[in-house]
């Protein structure tokens, strides 16, 4: 079973690499509602970004940042978010876990909890929950943007130095193969 999967993935890789990035424009329109969630705003970040990426409501105010990937064979981007989806996890798994111990000047930094994930025949989704942020770029001092930087570097450190040895093997960088074996 491993191998025919993996015969898949190959040729799809191989076009994916030589022919999806030609320059067409692919179009990547958020769906109108996913599961309960209705469309607020398009977080695509680039016209050829291999997922949609979109905030999303609930009929109650709830927000939630969806990802989606498509495709008729998975592809290299499929087991990309299969990977962001398990670091997710793990890492909201840790926060929660350490949250007592974080040091006062980390208490205000929070991973995304995954919501929920929802795998069909020729998409995988992602539900995370919405964190209200700013991105680095907007501050116009670079003293700034190097304080906060430092400052995520800093609990991210602080959550590694915390990882038992069974959140280290989910956190390693993956490869396809070990999706596939």
């Amino acid at each position: 079973m491993s191998l025919i999967k993996l015969f898949h993935i190959i040729p799809s890789y191989i076009h994916s690499s030589l022919f999806a990035r030609s320059g067409k424009s692919i179009p990547r329109s958020m769906p109108a509602s996913v599961g309960p969630y209705i469309f607020i705003k398009d977080f695509q970040p680039e016209k050829n970004y291999p997922f949609k990426v979109g905030l999303y409501r609930t009929s109650s105010g709830k927000k939630v940042v969806i990802k989606i990937w498509e495709g008729r064979q998975k592809d290299i981007h499929y087991y990309d978010l299969l990977h962001q989806i398990q670091v997710l996890k793990t890492l909201y798994r840790i926060h929660l876990r350490v949250g007592p111990d974080l040091p006062a000047s980390l208490r205000h930094i929070h991973t995304p909890k995954v919501i929920w994930t929802k795998e069909e025949a020729n998409k995988l989704i992602l539900a995370s929950q919405y964190i209200q942020a700013k991105p680095l770029k907007s501050l116009s001092n670079s003293a700034k943007q190097l304080y906060y930087y430092n400052l995520v570097i800093g609990y991210l450190k602080f959550l590694g130095s915390h990882c038992t040895p069974a959140d280290i093997k989910l956190l390693r960088l993956k490869f396809i193969t070990q999706y596939l074996f």
